[in-house]
């Protein structure tokens, strides 16, 4: 590894214009397109994206987002507990763990990952919905951060009890919004405020 480190460091850098002109890497760049056209165009940012509107038009977004958060909850405490007891040699577990995966998945796509990002367009007015949004990115960017360094560490503590700060996360936040989140479904902002 040494040695390739080494020998990367006495390469020029390539440009864009040079991945083209090189036949190799212009081959390596191809598989790197297709896979990100069809990451793009499979369906999944339409269907994360839109799926409020799918989900919302009857419940409304509060109601999405706190029944979200609940499933949420469930679902990391069963993962909790299937990990617990597959320590314990109980194999099986494992295909309970996997279902957990998805049913996280299915909670946080159809209500955190899309409401949380309309949520400021809805609550705020024109003259400081830019403004919203960019705190909120902002927060959303540095918890990334947090959760992606500090996850290694708490995991190496305590396992997979890690969950279970995510957890206490999920029902500060769903009672937070249940006590102060209005529902602003089919409202203008002067009826939300």
């Amino acid at each position: 590894m040494q040695a390739e480190m080494k020998e990367q460091t006495q390469q020029h850098q390539v440009s864009i214009v040079g991945i083209f002109r090189d036949k190799r890497l212009r081959s390596a760049l191809w598989l790197c397109l297709v896979a990100m056209v069809a990451r793009q165009f499979s369906g999944y940012t339409v269907i994360v994206n839109y799926s409020t509107a799918i989900f919302t038009d009857r419940a409304g977004r509060k109601t999405l987002l706190l029944t979200c958060e609940a499933g949420l909850v469930v679902s990391m405490s069963i993962f909790i507990t299937f990990a617990a007891l597959k320590k314990e040699g109980y194999t099986w577990t494992e295909y309970g763990s996997v279902a957990c995966f998805f049913a996280i998945l299915l909670f946080n796509q159809t209500g955190l990952a899309s409401i949380a990002y309309i949520l400021p367009a809805e609550l705020f007015g024109q003259e400081a919905r830019c403004a919203a949004i960019s705190v909120a990115t902002g927060v959303a960017a540095l918890c990334a951060v947090c959760t992606t360094f500090l996850f290694p560490v708490l995991e190496a503590l305590i396992e997979e009890y890690t969950y279970i700060i995510f957890i206490g996360v999920l029902v500060a936040a769903a009672a937070f919004s249940a006590v102060k989140l209005p529902e602003t479904k089919g409202k203008t902002i002067a009826e939300i405020h």
